[in-house]
Parts: structure tokens; C-alpha cells; sequence
């Protein structure tokens, strides 16, 4: 590794620029002293690219980020993958998204039945409805003229003169089955993160794994995370607008569905105290390194949750 490496001596200093570790110490004859490495190339593990990785995920550690007062995998598509914008699941209108993070994004898996991504832009998941005039049985196909209505034909779609169904502006639909007009027209059935369906002119909503199903009102329904602070358990209580105030460090949390106070990635509450909150930094500190109790050897010092030999500066 090719590195900038400045020794501190008492009474002098030593400046070795743009020199091999190795070649630095055998140049100083292996003399105590402190080693600070700012940068190099070695694989994107420098300092440097540590400090923007912990930046960009908050106080997680490289490869995490925080949702809801967790440090959780970005690999993880319950909490939308690498997206550090947000931590809901992967989700796609009108389509079922992989349960896993392809490439490490979410990722479109298949399309609603009776819908197609027509545009190939996945950012609007499947946006054409197969069982309307524009797009009548697959993409492209327009009715119009002397057959301006799409209706079922074999297990398909296909244009007709004349609508058996429903008539629903200039679409023909059937209201027993119809996502956009499920019992009538303009009655959509819809949940943003889950899966809707229309059985017989009744709609229903359905959420992934770890995931449940609250109102926003107005009709309009989401699947939140089991760990949605602001979403929590079934009855969908915002954590945030009610508890006792929070001691140092500490943070809302949902847990089994009901609202709880846990610690702020990257601090605990070792001491079992309540009162002084999470007190300890668990990426500082050499009797708790990375958890509690946790004591760093002879030698060493505590950086970024971890033990690292005490001639590293921790930046």
C-alpha cells in the first residue's frame, strides 16, 4: 500500500511523502512513534473512503444504513436496498418487485396480471393496463373506429364493437375484477408497497413479510415496515408524537409491534441506567469496541467499532 506517512518524534520530525509503509519503518529503524495513514491505494479501504461511507449511512457501519434507529443491511430489499433516500420495502406500481437486491437495487420481478411495461422504464413499474383501448392485450395495440372497445377474448384482450361489460369512460371493464374501477368506475384498489387484488368487486391489500398495513386515509393505504417508528404495530401508532422524553443517545423504536426507546446506532446503554441514556460510543470506546464489554487488548485502541493496533490514528 502507497501511502502519505508522517512520524512524530520528540524533539524532531520526520516526513517520509509518497513512501511504502515497509520502505518508511525500515527507514526509521522500526522507532516508536505514530502512524497516520491519510489515503493510498488499497482497495477502497482508506480512511478517507471509511469516513464517506460512514457520511453516507449515517452512524452505521460501511455496508449499513439507519432505518428507524437500526443500523440494517443495504442488501436488503425490506428496507429498499442500497436507495439511502429511503427505507421502505422495494415496490413497483402494478408489479411485484424482487424479494432480494439484484445488482444491489430493487428490482422489478414480474407485472400484474392485465399490465406490462410497455415503456421498459421500471421507475414506473408496469404503468400500461392491458384492458384498456390504448393498450388493448399488449403494448401498442390501440382500439379504435369501428371497434373502440378492448374486451376479454380467449383468455386475453382483444377490440369489439360492443361492450359487455361495463362501460367506464371509454374503457370496458369488468368492476368485479378491475383494479381501476373494482365495484365501480373510478373505484381504485390500491396500497402503495403491497399487492392489491379485486375479488368480486371487493378490494384487498396484501403486505410482504415484515411488513403491515396501515391507512393514510382518503382511501389510500401503505405497507410500513414492522420497525416504522412513525407506522408501529397494527393499530399504525406514531411513536414519535407520544412517550417520555429520550436520555442521551437514545432513540424511538417499534419492537413486537409496540412502541419501545432504544439507542442510536453506534451507542449503548452499558451500564443498565436508564437515566444517563445509551452512554457509551461503541466506536470509540476500548472497554465497550463494537459491543458492550468488548475490551480491546494491549496495544490497541477502538476505531469505527473495531480494535485496531494503537500506531493507528482514528480519524
Amino acid at each position: 500500500m502507497v501511502s502519505t506517512i508522517r512520524w512524530v518524534l520528540a524533539g524532531a520530525a520526520l516526513f517520509c511523502a509518497s513512501a511504502a509503509t515497509f520502505a518508511c519503518n525500515a527507514l526509521l529503524d522500526n522507532q516508536a512513534g505514530t502512524l497516520l495513514v491519510d489515503g493510498g491505494d488499497d482497495g477502497g479501504t482508506s480512511a478517507a473512503s471509511d469516513d464517506a461511507d460512514t457520511a453516507a449511512t449515517g452512524a452505521c457501519p460501511t455496508g449499513t444504513k439507519s432505518c428507524f434507529g437500526t443500523c440494517v443491511d443495504v442488501l436488503h430489499w425490506e428496507f429498499g436496498c442500497t436507495d439511502l433516500t429511503t427505507c421502505n420495502a422495494c415496490s413497483f406500481d402494478h408489479a411485484t418487485a424482487f424479494q432480494s437486491c439484484p445488482s444491489g437495487a430493487c428490482g422489478l420481478q414480474t407485472c400484474n396480471t392485465g399490465y406490462a411495461d410497455c415503456n421498459a422504464d421500471a421507475s414506473d413499474g408496469c404503468e400500461a393496463n392491458l384492458t384498456e383501448f390504448s393498450s388493448c392485450g399488449v403494448c401498442g395495440k390501440s382500439c379504435s373506429g369501428s371497434t373502440p372497445f378492448c374486451v376479454p377474448v380467449d383468455g386475453g384482450y382483444g377490440c369489439s364493437i360492443n361492450c359487455p361489460l361495463t362501460t367506464c369512460g371509454t374503457n370496458c371493464v369488468d368492476v368485479k375484477t378491475s383494479l381501476d374501477n373494482c365495484g365501480g368506475c373510478g373505484a381504485r384498489c390500491t396500497v402503495t408497497g403491497g399487492t392489491p387484488s379485486c375479488t368480486n368487486g371487493t378490494c384487498s391489500r396484501t403486505c410482504a413479510p415484515s411488513t403491515h398495513l396501515c391507512s393514510a386515509g382518503g382511501g389510500a393505504y401503505s405497507c410500513a415496515s414492522d420497525l416504522d417508528t412513525a407506522h408501529c404495530g397494527a393499530s399504525c401508532v406514531d411513536c414519535n408524537a407520544a412517550g417520555p422524553p429520550l436520555a442521551a443517545h437514545q432513540v424511538r423504536a417499534c419492537t413486537g409491534g409496540a412502541c419501545a426507546v432504544g439507542c442510536a446506532p453506534g451507542w449503548a446503554d452499558c451500564d443498565q441506567n436508564a437515566g444517563n441514556g445509551c452512554e457509551t460510543d461503541l466506536t470509540r470506546d476500548e472497554q465497550s469496541c463494537g459491543a458492550c464489554g468488548h475490551d480491546c487488548g494491549r496495544h490497541e485502541v477502538c476505531c469505527r467499532s473495531k480494535c485496531q493496533p494503537d500506531f493507528v490514528v482514528c480519524h
